[in-house]
């Protein structure tokens, strides 16, 4: 929505950790395999507007919290060959939950927009599992669909 405020991205988790068996399952990496987590908050101007985790495969996961503040997640995916082709989205709808509430400024147990997110490169590789939270009064979707 407010795409004309300066959007800002800070890191709030960046660490390696052992995929259970749903992370493992989705991204296509064994069990207890080293896959990155980032946890990030972005803004507009000085307004939280999504809280954004997501888990990548281990092959990335040398990407560091700087790229991460500076270029963004699929810009360091790129500068390392992916091309991204296709991410499978489901947009819903949940009450905050944890520190959710205090990071985006909205009642305790307000309702997000929330949205998963599984994007494959060309290859049809997974190169992200995405789980993002949203403040609904801050945030809208705009879809196209196309027939196949």
């Amino acid at each position: 929505k407010n795409a004309n405020l300066d959007p800002k991205t800070e890191v709030l988790e960046h660490r390696l950790l052992a995929a259970n068996s749903t992370i493992a399952e989705k991204l296509g990496v064994s069990v207890g395999d080293e896959v990155l987590f980032i946890r990030r908050i972005r803004s507009a101007g000085d307004t939280p507007v999504a809280i954004l985790e997501n888990h990548i495969p281990p092959a990335f996961n040398d990407i560091t919290r700087e790229e991460l503040e500076d270029g963004g997640m699929y810009d360091a995916l790129r500068q390392r060959g992916v091309n991204l082709k296709i991410a499978n989205q489901r947009i819903g709808a949940r009450r905050a939950v944890g520190d959710e509430s205090r990071l985006l400024g909205v009642d305790d147990g307000g309702p997000l927009l929330t949205v998963e997110r599984v994007a494959l490169d060309n290859s049809g590789q997974v190169i992200e599992l995405g789980n993002h939270c949203y403040r609904p009064d801050m945030y809208d979707f705009e879809t196209t669909l196309v027939a196949r």
